[in-house]
């Protein structure tokens, strides 16, 4: 988890030096925006948060419990790599306003 905190910061600061560079400072928001949403729908997606209870339990029954709790690792990892995007942007939207 703190790799991808860090992996998820390293991108934010890329995107603030890109913008920077670029003299666009809507570039921060768009791009870190983006990858935030993306992030926060995949780690969704993995953890099943979109599926109903029928499928769930379909899903439950049918992998082991290293594959669940692989996949809510990867998940997890993912929504923790977005954290820092989404907030950069909300704070350039805000910011910005």
């Amino acid at each position: 988890m703190k790799k991808s905190f860090c992996a998820g910061l390293f991108l934010l600061v890329i995107s603030v030096i890109t913008s920077v560079i670029v003299d666009d400072p809507t570039f921060v928001y768009k791009f870190c925006g983006t990858v935030g949403l993306i992030s926060v729908l995949l780690s969704g997606i993995l953890l099943g948060a979109f599926i109903s209870g029928t499928q769930l339990r379909a899903n439950y029954n049918t992998e082991t419990r290293y594959q669940r709790q692989n996949r809510n690792k990867c998940a997890y990892c993912i929504l923790v790599f977005g954290i820092p995007n989404l907030a950069a942007a909300i704070i350039q939207i805000i910011w910005a306003v």
